[in-house]
C-alpha cells in the first residue's frame, strides 16, 4: 500500500506544475489508437515470449513486486532495475 503522504506528494507535483493533462496524454493517445480498430479474434489464440527475442535486448527481468507505479510501490527495486539496465548498456 502506498502511504498517504507519498500519494499526496505525487498528486501535488502534477497539480501545482499543471502537468497532469500532459502526462496523461500519452495514455489517451495510445489507448485510443490501439483500440480504435479492435475486434476480438474469432479463433483461439496463444502468446509466447522467448527469453531473447531481440539480439539487442541487453537486460530483461520479470519481477515479483511492483505494479503500474513501481517507483512509488518499491523504489529500491525500481532503482536497482534502472541501474542494472544502464549497466547492461555499457
Amino acid at each position: 500500500m502506498i502511504a498517504r503522504d507519498k500519494l499526496l506528494d505525487n498528486i501535488s507535483l502534477y497539480w501545482f506544475t499543471a502537468t497532469a493533462a500532459s502526462s496523461a496524454r500519452l495514455y489517451w493517445e495510445s489507448f485510443r489508437a490501439a483500440f480504435a480498430d479492435f475486434t476480438p479474434l474469432p479463433v483461439p489464440t496463444a502468446y509466447s515470449v522467448f527469453p531473447h527475442p531481440d539480439p539487442q535486448l541487453r537486460c530483461y527481468r520479470q519481477l515479483d513486486a511492483g505494479g503500474h507505479f513501481p517507483a512509488l510501490e518499491c523504489p529500491d527495486v525500481f532503482v536497482a532495475e534502472v541501474r542494472a539496465g544502464l549497466r547492461a548498456l555499457r
